[in-house]
């Protein structure tokens, strides 16, 4: 158990809960225009073939599969408590659970416990798994169309071809990013927070717990939840940059068509050089406006993390107030 309840999981436990509440709320929120920006996407990306389309369903049914990892492994630690030789545990657990209350009849306790941490806890983190896949295929779909210009003959030779068929593109675009922060932006908000306190929360629990007294089931049932949430973190985070990355590869693209053009069309060249330029900046996925998911962003917040890792050892490390 803890040695003592330091404020780090307090805040911790809190804030993860007020994620998961604001996750649900804005997910029906934003039903409408997540099917909006599915919807155009999958339409943009028909041009790529069928078999990457199935190739994406294959990807999401089984991110949908490995989402389930976390409420499986929470709901089998809960089962073990309801075996012989767990009944101290159990009840220390449920009257945690219940504001102080618990039975002495073990299996009143049992049933009361898996109820309502399959009600409250499994859904949870299976719908924030749910959220995560979601935005992993959305993002996947807006890189696929972002990339699609660098894989694609559009006329090099003439010029003012090229630029026509920028222009189209530039266009298809900037209105599948506007659908998708639209659509994706206050969630991505949340569930960065709920994933980032879920890490805090597990190693909060890791640096301040007497070993002595933690089963070995729950040790593992937190090392996997911060194994799956750190997984989900850099995943999300790796597609977002992905999109960001693609269109700076266009950008690239554009510089050495015009660079190669012995066209005399000066004006088209320079148009077709400043768009380049402020196209990567204009392709950025953002949570809510508050960071926008580049490679900067892995920097500060992978930083961030190991700095508030070295802080809570060295508060975890302090002897408590008696």
């Amino acid at each position: 158990m803890l040695r003592y309840t330091p404020m780090g999981a307090v805040c911790s436990a809190f804030l993860t809960d007020v994620f998961s509440v604001t996750i649900r709320m804005a997910l029906i929120h934003k039903r409408h225009a997540i099917f909006s920006a599915i919807t155009y996407l999958q339409d943009v990306h028909t041009q790529f073939g069928v078999l990457k389309c199935v190739r994406y369903r294959t990807c999401i049914a089984t991110g949908i599969v490995a989402s389930c990892i976390i409420p499986l492994s929470l709901f089998w630690y809960t089962v073990t408590m309801c075996l012989p030789g767990s009944e101290k545990v159990l009840k220390f657990y449920t009257a945690h659970t219940f504001l102080g209350w618990s039975s002495d009849n073990k299996w009143n306790n049992c049933f009361l416990f898996v109820i309502s941490d399959h009600l409250v806890v499994n859904q949870q983190y299976l719908l924030s798994g749910f959220l995560l896949v979601l935005s992993c295929y959305i993002l996947g779909l807006l890189k696929q169309t972002v990339a699609s210009f660098t894989s694609v003959n559009h006329h090099e030779n003439d010029l003012r071809l090229f630029f026509t068929a920028y222009l189209r593109y530039s266009e298809t675009v900037s209105k599948g990013v506007s659908l998708v922060n639209r659509a994706l932006s206050l969630l991505l908000l949340f569930l960065y927070g709920f994933m980032t306190f879920s890490i805090f929360s597990v190693t909060t629990f890791l640096l301040t717990s007497d070993f002595t007294y933690v089963l070995t089931e729950m040790l593992a049932t937190q090392i996997i939840l911060m194994l799956m949430m750190i997984l989900g973190f850099y995943t999300t985070s790796f597609q977002a940059v992905a999109v960001h990355d693609a269109a700076k590869r266009v950008k690239n693209l554009v510089y050495d068509v015009v660079s190669r053009s012995e066209s005399s069309d000066h004006e088209t060249r320079c148009l077709l050089l400043m768009m380049a330029a402020e196209f990567p900046s204009e392709v950025v996925v953002t949570g809510w406006g508050m960071f926008s998911l580049k490679r900067s962003f892995l920097q500060k917040t992978t930083s961030g993390m190991f700095t508030y890792a070295i802080l809570l050892s060295q508060v975890g490390n302090q002897t408590p107030p008696k």
